[in-house]
């Protein structure tokens, strides 16, 4: 068979197969059938067959190719899901749906097509969406069902941001059935209570919690933030005031905190400086914010910038010299990252003295009824806390609970607390040692300070060394 009768059998058999199955090749991935990359190997197969004159191989490889096509619609759904091209994710879910009818087996496209909706604050579309899932969840056994524990816990906030307080309370008390260990929503589940009027029970499940031992620092925190909105004098008793009249105190000394692009204003930088202040007994101040040239310091592929050229930037601006006395930190609102990363928290050049925190992992993702503002400047707090130490040179502490101990991911990070632990305490008692040597003359707190120290921590529930 010459080359000319060889394509017109190959392309006969290809036509009349994509007739007969109902089938299309869409190289375009608008969902109509395979994608590219599957065209690109069920073309090599039927060229190879062909070649043999394998026909009816021919016709059984483009029949089965086609056969599969659900799943590859899926596949293709998640692909643009997680490119973020949702208008198109609720087109192909929507073609797909209209094709196959929605089963045990695929409702998955529901929840896809759900998210999707979500992602575009298109809400009621959304619920409608997660609405569908649940007769396909609630076949499911229970450990099968707890992975989709999100779904109720999603719709529950949806609902609740609407005003149906009780459609919202049946939705996350079956995702707490599900997850019980979801203390983020076992707080939601009291903030309903609260809104339903049922303030008794709001309290007592509030109190239930913090009792628990499973509670982090950051969540008692939350909790005793609820608990004291609802009896103001709930905990007035336990307060101890931080006792740092007696500490040195040097003014000559200090952290300067930077407001940079992208910066949140709910993260309060005032309340980081005086929490500062605290832990390493030399002053700090917030300095008026700046606008770096974005194009410089931006890696516009992953949408994040690149630490080492924020660095670069800020030395530029406040550059080393023998006289400087202080360590700059700028904080951006933006992911940031560096050298074989995907994010960091914070980036430091200790020859250079600066610093950046990025704000972006810890609140991107905060919800109001979480106390967001209590939680957001807690959990910057503890991180300008690590950072500080790092650009002092101190060497790491080891246990998980310490504020600069290294954390893999938000997971680690939230068993920190903000207590300074003993090897960080010793770091600093030599530190300050070497200040004095240095010509620095400590003072100590005046009582202004003392009263902005002991309202900050009472405020975030900070943790205090006891020395």
């Amino acid at each position: 068979m010459n080359i000319k009768s060889y394509m017109i059998v190959v392309i006969l058999s290809f036509v009349s197969t994509l007739s007969f199955t109902g089938c299309s090749v869409d190289p375009r991935g608008e969902g109509k059938g395979v994608d590219l990359y599957d065209e690109v190997i069920l073309v090599k197969e039927v060229l190879w067959r062909a070649k043999i004159g394998d026909f009816k191989g021919v016709f059984n490889s483009i029949k089965t190719y086609c056969e599969g096509e659900e799943r590859r619609m899926e596949r293709r759904l998640w692909n643009l899901y997680m490119a973020g091209d949702d208008e198109g994710v609720i087109i192909l879910a929507n073609k797909f749906l209209g094709k196959y009818t929605a089963s045990q087996e695929n409702f998955d496209v529901l929840l896809i097509k759900a998210a999707a909706h979500q992602r575009l604050d298109q809400y009621d579309e959304a619920i409608v969406s997660y609405e569908s899932s649940i007769p396909f969840i609630e076949k499911l056994n229970n450990v099968q069902q707890r992975k989709y524990s999100g779904v109720f816990f999603t719709l529950a906030y949806l609902y609740g941001d609407q005003d149906k307080i009780e459609t919202a309370l049946s939705h996350v008390k079956y995702g707490l059935l599900l997850e019980p260990q979801n203390f983020n929503f076992q707080i939601y589940l009291g903030e309903l209570y609260k809104r339903s009027s049922q303030t008794d029970v709001a309290l007592a499940h509030y109190k239930d919690l913090l009792s628990s031992s499973q509670a982090v620092e950051e969540e008692r925190a939350v909790l005793k933030t609820k608990i004291r909105q609802i009896n103001p004098l709930a905990f007035t008793e336990d307060f101890k005031p931080i006792k740092v009249a007696s500490m040195p105190y040097y003014k000559d000394f200090s952290i300067k905190i930077l407001p940079m692009n992208h910066h949140d204003s709910v993260v309060r930088l005032d309340d980081i400086c005086t929490l500062l202040e605290s832990k390493f007994l030399f002053a700090c101040e917030v300095l008026p914010p700046v606008e770096l040239e974005e194009n410089k310091i931006i890696d516009s592929e992953r949408d994040q910038y690149d630490a080492d050229k924020v660095l670069r930037e800020l030395a530029g601006i406040y550059p080393l010299s023998r006289d400087r006395r202080y360590l700059l930190i700028a904080i951006t609102g933006k992911d940031i990252f560096s050298e074989n990363s995907n994010f960091v928290f914070s980036w430091q050049n200790m020859n250079w003295g600066t610093g950046v925190v990025s704000s972006y992992r810890f609140i991107t993702r905060l919800d109001e009824f979480y106390e967001r503002e209590i939680v957001a400047t807690r959990r910057l707090g503890i991180q300008f806390i690590s950072t500080t130490t790092f650009l002092l040179g101190f060497t790491r502490s080891t246990k998980p609970h310490c504020p600069d101990a290294y954390p893999d991911g938000l997971s680690d990070f939230l068993q920190k607390g903000s207590r300074l632990c003993a090897s960080t305490i010793e770091q600093r008692r030599q530190l300050l040692e070497d200040l004095r040597k240095f010509g620095l003359t400590p003072t100590h707190f005046d009582s202004h300070k003392i009263d902005e120290i002991n309202r900050v921590y009472k405020k975030y529930y900070f943790e205090f060394e006891s020395t």
